[in-house]
């Protein structure tokens, strides 16, 4: 990851540092089709038969509108999307009238994120962050505060 990271930030300074740029997108490049080979080779064991219909690109726009609206660059989001995923089809057996508002919903909503990156899970560390800063503010304003006077106990003898 950190090499990724690296790579995409600067490709010629980890050439210059000497990391190989060619070999390290080939790996990445192989174990992500290790990994989708994996997941098809389940996906056709699970339906017992993989035909064209179960790859439509429109199932892709779907599944790609849905990380969207979750956040793509963090795993809460993709949690968030996938959680988001998996409950239309619940919406849709419970209430089949709400389908198609769901749906839109969540299109108006990746609209909506069009400038936040993040998503959903962006917005939500945001408010997280300033709920955060907001308490140490508070912390500290309670800290700086002089205590009240009180009167001296009474000495026993």
């Amino acid at each position: 990851g950190r090499r990724l990271s690296a790579i995409r930030d600067s490709p010629a300074a980890c050439a210059t540092l000497g990391l190989d740029i060619r070999r390290t997108k080939l790996v990445v490049f192989c174990s992500s089709s290790a990994i989708a080979g994996l997941a098809g080779g389940l996906f056709g064991g699970v339906n017992a038969s993989v035909g064209t219909i179960d790859f439509e690109s429109v199932n892709n726009v779907v599944l790609f509108l849905f990380a969207f609206v979750g956040g793509v660059t963090t795993i809460t989001g993709a949690l968030i999307g996938g959680i988001l995923f998996a409950l239309l089809p619940l919406v849709q057996s419970e209430s089949p009238q709400l389908a198609g508002v769901v749906f839109a919903a969540v299109a108006v909503a990746a609209v909506l994120l069009g400038k936040q990156p993040n998503g959903m899970a962006g917005l939500l560390f945001e408010r997280v962050g300033r709920w955060r800063r907001a308490a140490q503010v508070t912390a500290t304003e309670r800290e700086d505060e002089p205590l009240p006077a009180t009167a001296p106990e009474p000495q026993h003898v």
